[in-house]
């Protein structure tokens, strides 16, 4: 947990916030931050100069319209450790590239987020981009956590899954975590010579085999793992409906990237976790500094083109 310690996190000003918040004061307790950077970030608004009188919060400068909100928001909401450096910003600015630049210009660790209705695909835009962890928290999730899901794919990826898995789970003195993986039925089986049920079992008693084996190589730091193997054609979906069915709290995937080009890709399957999550709270994990280069000459010709990410 002591991994995250530049904490970043980003204000909606709506009731989503509450989760966010209530989130931001576990992880920031248990990892000791060193630093919490609230944001509210928005877009300039035009409103016709005949409708200005009539609404002229809207035209208001954001300091004026939200700056209070956010604070007494925090101030209300958030429980952090007194040595944490707290402090709440303000930006008329597309909120992906407000948050972007933080990550870059503050060496953020950790980026928290709830859902953003001004932008649906923005926890997606940092779990591309962001060189950090992301962690997604829904306006129905607890705020906290007691039930860890490990999403495995064999990846070197999983390898720091289980990694951050299991810190989370010793920071909160739980004796285990879910290790997860999946494995797909090969499309045209039943024009196979072999009995299906058969095969089926085989294949499931191989992906057991391959997490058995995967595991032994992580470093657990004593935490218990539990083994579960599913079938499935659509990986992300099925693990999400799992964890939303059987009261996972706290869901980890990996995130794809190191090079310029896959720094910008997740995988289909962590954008299907994180686009439709709605009570489990989701950290995609990064290693550290992903895609830094490739995010840095990005927001440097977008900001020069005056573009949105």
């Amino acid at each position: 947990m002591y991994r995250f310690k530049k904490i970043l996190v980003n204000l909606s000003l709506t009731h989503g916030d509450t989760s966010v918040l209530r989130f931001a004061s576990l992880v920031a307790k248990l990892s000791r931050a060193e630093s919490v950077t609230f944001l509210y970030s928005r877009e300039p608004v035009e409103v016709p100069e005949s409708l200005q009188k009539q609404y002229p919060w809207l035209v208001q400068p954001i300091q004026e319209a939200a700056g209070e909100r956010a604070r007494d928001a925090v101030e209300k909401g958030f429980a952090g450790e007194s040595e944490t450096n707290v402090s709440v910003e303000l930006e008329e600015q597309d909120p992906s590239l407000a948050l972007l630049e933080r990550c870059v210009s503050q060496d953020i660790d950790l980026v928290i987020t709830g859902e953003c209705e001004s932008d649906p695909w923005l926890v997606t835009k940092l779990a591309r981009k962001a060189p950090c962890s992301v962690l997604l928290v829904p306006a129905e999730s607890s705020g906290h956590y007691s039930k860890i899901a490990a999403g495995v794919d064999f990846s070197r990826y999983s390898k720091y899954v289980m990694d951050v898995s299991s810190s989370f789970a010793v920071a909160r003195d739980l004796p285990s975590v879910d290790a997860i993986t999946m494995y797909e039925i090969p499309p045209g089986l039943h024009k196979a010579s072999i009995p299906r049920d058969e095969f089926v079992q085989d294949l499931r008693s191989h992906a057991k085999g391959r997490l058995e084996e995967f595991l032994g190589k992580c470093d657990l730091k004593g935490i218990e793992p539990n083994l579960r193997v599913l079938e499935s054609a659509v990986p992300g979906l099925r693990l999400l409906s799992l964890c939303e069915e059987d009261g996972y709290d706290l869901l980890v995937i990996g995130c794809r990237g190191k090079s310029a080009l896959t720094a910008a890709l997740v995988g289909s399957n962590a954008e299907d976790v994180l686009r439709e999550a709605k009570s489990t709270a989701v950290l995609a994990v990064k290693e550290k500094g992903t895609g830094r280069g490739f995010l840095e000459s990005l927001l440097g010709s977008s900001s020069s083109r005056g573009e949105e990410i």
